[in-house]
């Protein structure tokens, strides 16, 4: 999904992370976005459009995915 986004979108950079747990507990992941080509970051279209490839995880996700954004605070 991360790639198809990534070709999709020039300047586009995403990362998978995962949550160190237990052994055996379920996984915690957290996909980070970042648009270098845009001063103002993921803007709402993008935001959009990763929601909408996100849908196609649906069947494997314990529980709904969330969304939180960030600002830089210092250049």
């Amino acid at each position: 999904m991360q790639q198809t986004l990534v070709a999709e979108h020039p300047g586009l950079a995403a990362r998978l992370l995962v949550r160190r747990d237990e052994p055996g507990a379920l996984q915690t992941w957290m996909e980070t976005y970042a648009c270098a080509a845009s001063a103002q970051g993921v803007d709402p279209d993008l935001e959009r459009s990763i929601r909408d490839r996100a849908l196609s995880l649906a069947a494997v996700l314990e529980g709904p995915r969330h969304v939180e954004a960030f600002e830089r605070m210092l250049d």
